[in-house]
């Protein structure tokens, strides 16, 4: 099978498992008698979550929304701060790749209120907060500002795919920065 192939099976197998799940948390009922049991919700929330992966990727940002949205009702559901921070975060990124940096500010800026309801030792945690907080200092013109953020998370982070983010923050401040 083809990149294209997989792609067309991975999103029908996601949106066959949350029929699925639909049932199991009773969506499909007239009357609900009971309230869905919480691993079903989260479940299903993490469904929604990567079929807003899978649409992100696509760029079809509106779908990816509502698909963020659903998600989130999941989490909120069972309390999950973590589901939704990492939702916040990524509806953070559709608005900066739609060149809507405002937009992406107020996202990371709730993502950024939650993670700091966690906490604080977590590599992750101060990962989101020294990127989230250089994308808002860029979106409000303090680049230098952002810059330093950045540069701070290269000398205190040693994960791969985090260091790489950092990176990619930079280079898109000194692009910007030319444009």
């Amino acid at each position: 099978q083809g990149r294209g192939e997989n792609q067309i099976a991975s999103f029908s197998n996601y949106l066959k498992s949350l029929w699925i799940m639909d049932g199991l948390c009773y969506k499909r009922w007239v009357f609900a008698f009971r309230k869905p049991a919480v691993e079903y919700v989260h479940f299903t929330g993490l469904i929604y979550d990567r079929l807003a992966w899978f649409l992100y990727n696509l760029d079809s940002w509106d779908f990816a929304q509502n698909a963020l949205e659903s998600s989130n009702s999941c989490f909120e559901y069972e309390g999950d701060l973590e589901g939704l921070a990492s939702n916040f975060s990524l509806m953070g990124d559709m608005m900066l790749a739609q060149e809507n940096r405002l937009g992406a500010a107020a996202y990371y800026r709730k993502a950024d209120s939650l993670y700091g309801l966690m906490p604080d030792d977590d590599t992750l945690i101060h990962f989101m907060t020294l990127s989230h907080q250089s994308l808002k200092r860029t979106a409000e013109g303090k680049r230098e500002q952002a810059k330093e953020l950045l540069y701070e998370g290269l000398k205190t982070v040693n994960m791969p795919w985090m260091r790489r983010q950092f990176h990619l923050g930079l280079g898109f401040i000194y692009y910007d920065e030319l444009a």
